[in-house]
């Protein structure tokens, strides 16, 4: 029982996230929701995920110095005429126009990113919901169009929108 504490103690002193850390992440999280909402980008949002390490509850502290990085899934429904990249653009451009986010945005093949001063990276990724009809859900790339979210890992699957 006493290595077991032991574990606990490292695991919360050295390896996961410290609540200050976590705190911060689930308010940008929150003003990033608004900001979108806010921000013009035209699809319909159904919901959104939480998505790899920040999912799983497993994002490990990064080294002194060093920022960490969380991903966040935007649930949308399909704009007729819109290629996979036209999610990723426009999303960035939407975001740009915020003077919040304008300084810190990056654009990536498959999200935009939000880079908080080198303490954290909050990625927000597009995915499709009914992009061929039904409820198939695909997430999109700016090279390849976008990858039906089953070739993907099969959490978010799982999770849906919410």
């Amino acid at each position: 029982m006493q290595s077991e504490a032991l574990f606990d103690d490292f695991l919360a002193g050295v390896v996961n996230l410290n609540a200050t850390r976590i705190t911060r992440l689930e308010d940008s999280i929150e003003a990033i929701k608004e900001a979108v909402l806010a921000s013009g980008w035209e699809p319909v949002i159904e919901g959104w995920a939480p998505q790899g390490s920040w999912a799983h509850e497993t994002i490990i502290r990064p080294q002194k110095g060093k920022g960490f990085d969380a991903d966040l899934l935007v649930f949308v429904r399909p704009i007729a005429g819109w290629e996979a990249k036209d999610y990723i653009n426009n999303l960035h451009g939407a975001m740009k126009l915020n003077g919040r986010y304008a300084d810190r945005l990056h654009r990536y093949s498959h999200c935009i990113t939000i880079d908080y001063a080198g303490e954290r990276k909050i990625d927000i990724a597009p995915v499709i919901i009914g992009l061929h009809g039904g409820n198939g859900l695909h997430v999109c790339d700016r090279g390849t169009m976008s990858t039906p979210i089953e070739k993907c890992p099969t959490w978010p699957i799982e999770k849906g929108p919410t």
